[in-house]
């Protein structure tokens, strides 16, 4: 007669598990008292003594308290039990293996070895039905504390739709909206899927299949793809819900994932100590960046201080180029090709202090009545490495009132290892966008001051859209009904990824808002957006502090199906094509004068860096005339050439200085009378007077920094000199 194998531990190390070692193992789930993570605390002193399950129930009851510290009423069942027990554990066993459900157990060769590190050597047992080869994929995890924010449910809907349609595993769990829409967000995309379950695996087999764990995930579908998707529960296999259920299943959830994004994080709670423990064990942390009140009583800000990667949140997922990053560009390794023509590509060149310091000096001299506050909020919307919130700082401009947004990533390591920058507002967005998470808004601010990208690419990565051959058909994000869309590898003939498709779109509908790509012709060929004025969960209200209801879910969807920020352009249209393709070849620069002027709050001051086809082309006389329509001209002072000759940079430029119109002096140019074609200028406006200066470099002794301080003394003045050695009146 053939010997029983019961063992769990043998050599070699994490051999596979034996059938009858299971057995063992199920008949210790049904011992009242013990519990799941009691359970967990046993499995991993028997590794540690070598010993194994079958071993307690030929135990006494006095062995079983002495020598593995069980409580009296379960070493009670455990030694008198035995035979209910193992009769119990066999019918559980033969259900799990008729449905496919595994039990993984710490130590053995399936169990994911990434666990045992994070549970600190008491990882939990678990049970599983599907894909189990998504263990070793690269997962990740979404996370917020309990009652998030809306606005943070939209960030965590388009954040993981973003990564789902770049094929990434998603982590996601049934039983709060946060997870919820994340979860459907790969079931949308067809991506792979490791839900963690909140209770026992058999609560989620009827009739013996496995039906669609997440509730709004069965909107799209009530079928689950066992090929794409892994259940995974720590919980015995029929247990129920219990309180501290919710914190066990966070646990795992973040245990599982290489990559973990804390999106809405609670000061002091189970959730921050989950993602600190996450980043101590070598796991990608990142942590969104949200500006003033929106973050308040969040440990965002905690976490990014610990080391988390910053992220900024928006409806599209725009950032989500940095989740796909490798890991030695997190870790701070320099880029190869973080050179001259990377950045000429970009059309980024860096302003010298002295510059950004003579900008600020002379916003403080040209302000209409006194200097600007030190408390005034100030935004450089492309600020590069920061020269110009530098300069301010130097001057005494508060920190937290200084705002900078750039779009190169490689700037993130730069500005973070910046002692003087460290309190000042930073973010990696396109500052061409406005983002009310991080308080980057039109409108918003007293001054907007920097030196703007110019040449290199600029747009053109717009014309990406209408390079490729139209889908198939359009749908919404959703398209609750019909189920998900194209699953990745349908369409070969897609030139361009999904989720980058996304970014693209919303930056199209961004853009359409802005006057100055219709400035060139007069075309009546104007973008005609699907756009809704609200955001996509702005009428979500969630009661706070109670589990979801089905009446929540159903909420979320229909805000999902009914909300435009998902619902992709048609590119097949000819007067949508013509309008991305007039904004993609205009020129970054013209883009972002108008952004200043937009940016600023009425009656706010500008200064901007500028080439000088912006001041002198006859072909950008439309964008002069706009300029003239919404804010009064204060100087233009010309820079010597060879001020970003060093840089690469071979175009003249100037500083461009302004104050954009009083909500009172808007409101009076539609009456004012016309001045020249399509351009009307309130009548005081022309007897204002502009300081316009170029430098005389051949003069003797010519320096940069004797010319911007004359032109100081100019202003100064009131009265600019001519004759004043190394400077031109214009």
């Amino acid at each position: 007669m053939a010997t029983v194998q019961h063992s769990l531990f043998v050599p070699p190390k994490r051999a596979p598990c034996k059938e009858r070692a299971v057995v063992d193992l199920l008949a210790l789930t049904r011992v009242k008292g013990l519990g799941d993570e009691g359970l967990a605390k046993l499995v991993g002193q028997l590794r540690r003594d070598g010993r194994e399950p079958h071993e307690l129930f030929q135990a006494s009851r006095e062995e079983l308290c002495e020598q593995f510290s069980l409580r009296a009423e379960a070493a009670e069942t455990i030694s008198r039990g035995a035979k209910r027990l193992a009769s119990e554990a066999e019918q559980l066993h033969a259900k799990a293996k008729s449905l496919g459900v595994s039990v993984l157990v710490p130590g053995t060769a399936e169990y994911p070895e990434r666990l045992e590190s994070f549970y600190d050597s008491v990882p939990p047992v678990l049970y599983v039905l599907g894909n189990r080869d998504l263990f070793s994929a690269q997962g990740f995890a979404i996370v917020n504390s309990a009652s998030p924010a809306a606005e943070c449910l939209a960030y965590t809907f388009a954040l993981a739709s973003r990564l789902a349609e770049a094929g990434k595993t998603l982590l996601t769990s049934p039983e709060t909206p946060s997870y919820n829409l994340a979860g459907l967000s790969g079931k949308i995309g067809g991506t792979p899927r490791i839900v963690v379950l909140h209770r026992g695996l058999f609560d989620f087999l009827e009739g013996g299949t496995a039906r669609e764990p997440l509730p709004l995930a069965r909107h799209a579908s009530g079928e689950i793809d066992l090929a794409r998707t892994l259940l995974v529960s720590p919980f015995r296999l029929d247990g129920r819900w219990q309180k501290a259920n919710g914190t066990r299943r966070d646990a795992l959830l973040v245990a599982l994932a290489d990559t973990v994004v804390a999106m809405q994080v609670k000061a002091g709670g189970a959730m921050e100590k989950l993602c600190r423990q996450a980043h101590a064990g070598g796991r990608r942390l990142f942590a969104c960046q949200f500006a003033g009140s929106r973050a308040a009583g969040a440990a965002n800000d905690a976490l990014l201080a610990a080391g988390a990667m910053p992220l900024v949140p928006d409806e599209a997922g725009a950032n989500v180029d940095l989740l796909l990053r490798d890991a030695s560009f997190l870790a701070g390794a320099a880029r190869p090709d973080d050179d001259l023509a990377r950045r000429r590509a970009i059309g980024q060149f860096f302003t010298p202090p002295v510059v950004a310091g003579f900008v600020w000096d002379a916003l403080d001299l040209l302000a209409p009545s006194k200097k600007p506050r030190r408390a005034a909020r100030a935004a450089d919307p492309a600020c590069g490495e920061g020269v110009f919130l530098r300069a301010a700082l130097d001057r005494g401009h508060e920190p937290a009132a200084l705002w900078g947004v750039d779009l190169d990533e490689n700037l993130l390591h730069p500005w973070r290892a910046d002692g003087q920058l460290t309190h000042a507002q930073l973010f990696r967005a396109n500052g061409l966008v406005d983002n009310p998470a991080i308080g980057f808004e039109s409108g918003s601010f007293d001054i907007v001051v920097g030196n703007p990208p110019f040449a290199g690419q600029g747009l053109k990565p717009l014309l990406r859209l209408i390079d490729q051959p139209a889908p198939r058909r359009i749908k919404s994000q959703l398209d609750l009904l019909g189920g998900p869309a194209e699953k990745p590898g349908e369409n070969t003939t897609l030139l361009l990824p999904p989720h980058e498709r996304a970014v693209l779109d919303h930056l199209v509908r961004h853009l359409a808002k802005y006057d100055c790509w219709r400035l060139r012709d007069a075309g009546d060929d104007e973008l005609l957006m699907d756009d809704n004025a609200g955001r996509l969960f702005a009428d979500l209200d969630l009661p706070p502090h109670r589990a979801a209801r089905p009446d929540d879910y159903e909420k979320l969807a229909s805000l999902i199906d009914h909300g435009s920020p998902g619902r992709p352009l048609d590119v097949a249209q000819p007067r949508l094509k013509n309008a991305i393709r007039r904004m993609a070849t205009t020129a970054i620069e013209v883009y972002f004068l108008e952004r200043f002027i937009r940016l600023a709050k009425p009656g706010g001051l500008i200064a901007a860096i500028v080439p000088e086809s912006i001041l002198a082309s006859d072909r950008l006389s439309p964008l002069r005339d706009w300029l003239m329509e919404h804010a009064i001209l204060l100087a233009v002072v010309t820079l010597p050439q060879k001020v970003f000759t060093g840089v690469g940079a071979k175009a003249r430029t100037g500083i461009l200085f302004a104050r954009r119109f009083t909500e009172a002096e808007q409101a009076a140019v539609p009456f004012a009378k016309p001045i020249g074609e399509g351009c009307r200028i309130p009548e005081w406006l022309l007897e204002e007077k502009v300081f316009m200066i170029s430098p005389r470099p051949e003069d003797d002794g010519f320096t940069l920094e004797y010319y911007l301080e004359t032109i100081l003394d100019m202003i100064r003045d009131k009265k600019p000199r001519s004759e004043t050695k190394g400077v031109a009146r214009q």
